[in-house]
């Protein structure tokens, strides 16, 4: 069983991760980010107060930046910097990603979390499988 002093210092070494990587990717153009050859991208971030906003975008790099350093990012995540993206999806048209982001956001908070927490676990084990 968790203390909260354990609780808390876990969720403010995951913050302080996320918000170093984003910092890497801003200054040095480090992404391990990599994204399939499709023109369209249906994506979940994770703000900084702990709350997801979803979108779509024909180029997610770009997007991610936009979201947290310009003016052209979303009002809603204007106010909650740092962002990471914790999932997308690729999608051949404009509609097909639309109707994605339509579902998403209509998930509960739990069913986004399954979500993308089941993504991470098949790309962790798919590159488990390749470094054998």
């Amino acid at each position: 069983m968790f203390s909260c002093s354990k609780v808390c210092n876990a969720k403010s070494l995951f913050l302080v991760y996320w918000i170093l990587s984003i910092e890497l990717y801003l200054e040095f153009g480090i992404c391990n980010l990599k994204f399939p050859p499709m023109p369209w991208h249906t994506y979940i971030l994770i703000c900084a107060d702990g709350t997801y906003y979803t979108g779509i975008t024909t180029d997610l790099k770009r997007r991610i930046e936009e979201h947290n350093t310009s003016p052209r990012g979303s009002k809603y995540t204007a106010a909650r910097r740092p962002t990471i993206v914790i999932y997308h999806e690729a999608y051949e048209t404009r509609s097909l990603a639309s109707k994605r982001e339509y579902q998403i956001k209509q998930m509960s908070r739990g069913e986004k979390e399954m979500l993308w927490r089941k993504s991470s676990k098949s790309n962790s084990s798919k590159s488990k499988k390749g470094e054998a």
